[in-house]
């Protein structure tokens, strides 16, 4: 069975499989058809609810749901690429909730964001961040343009990821960079666990690699400068040290093995979203002469 990629329209992703219920702080869902796109290698959810606009799951929120920002591995790489960017810098961060992020940053730079939550969108203004709109379909930018454009944990949310970069690149300065950060649909674990990987999430619809990227960039005529992976979280040492163990385990004995020995299911529950370096940072550039 296939169905049209989302991304690059073409009607040949094949079925994974189902990806079994999973519940969240946003609710409950079924699961859903998961598919890969041979072409430019995305894997997608199909599931009702799938096409609701990722501004109807947080406009609600209050602004203290997500406190944990200290020690964060993406908030440090991210904030590497900004530097180099000068002290001046305008920096644009989609979905940027309380500004914790852009609050991180030297106090010289421009800060500007994109938000649902009205709750969220309050403190960030609060902290002298101009939010400029709601979400990236509804934010006209006009003659605005970023040095930086940020977006932290957006992609896996949308249902057309690479029509939300594609529109977030045009409000790039020449020279400007794009900061992608998103799970990462090659890393070990979630190849050994496949269905059942902890990232399928009722609010995550589309899941993402270097693969990936690296179309994305081809197709919009950006440069792609690099990637690094790391973990979501900073890890305590007695899970970095199962991890380690795990991840030398399964490499010894690879995939089928695993499957035979059930340890897909467990693989899920170990590594866990602080404990292995399953996400991806991703940083595309425009064109100095655009």
């Amino acid at each position: 069975m296939s169905t049209q990629c989302p991304a690059c329209k073409l009607g040949q992703a094949a079925l994974l499989g189902q990806v079994p219920a999973r519940s969240s702080e946003f609710g409950f869902s079924d699961g859903g058809n998961l598919y890969e796109c041979p072409d430019c290698h995305l894997l997608f959810l199909n599931k009702p609810g799938a096409q609701t606009p990722i501004s109807h799951l947080y406009e609600e929120l209050p602004s203290d749901l997500l406190d944990e920002v200290s020690g964060r591995r993406d908030f440090e790489l991210a904030a590497q690429e900004i530097l180099k960017c000068g002290p001046d810098a305008r920096v644009l961060d989609v979905g940027c909730f309380r500004g914790d992020f852009l609050a991180s940053l030297p106090p010289g730079l421009a800060k500007y964001g994109i938000e649902p939550s009205q709750a969220a969108r309050r403190v960030a203004e609060a902290r002298n961040i101009q939010v400029i709109g709601e979400s990236v379909e509804t934010t006209a930018c006009q003659e605005m343009r970023f040095d930086v454009i940020v977006m932290m944990d957006v992609v896996e949310h949308l249902p057309d990821p690479f029509e939300g970069i594609s529109k977030v690149s045009r409000w790039l300065a020449p020279g400007g960079r794009v900061i992608i950060t998103t799970g990462n649909s090659d890393a070990l674990p979630w190849r050994l666990a496949r269905l059942s990987y902890w990232y399928y999430l009722p609010q995550h619809i589309s899941f993402c690699n270097p693969r990936w990227f690296r179309w994305v960039a081809a197709r919009l005529g950006l440069q792609f400068v690099r990637t690094a992976a790391f973990s979501h979280s900073r890890r305590a040492y007695r899970k970095w040290f199962v991890a380690e163990r795990w991840r030398q385990f399964a490499k010894c004995l690879g995939a089928w093995a695993l499957a035979r020995l059930g340890s897909r299911t467990l693989l899920s529950r170990v590594q866990g979203d602080a404990t292995w370096p399953d996400h991806l940072l991703v940083v595309l550039a425009a064109s100095p002469a655009r």
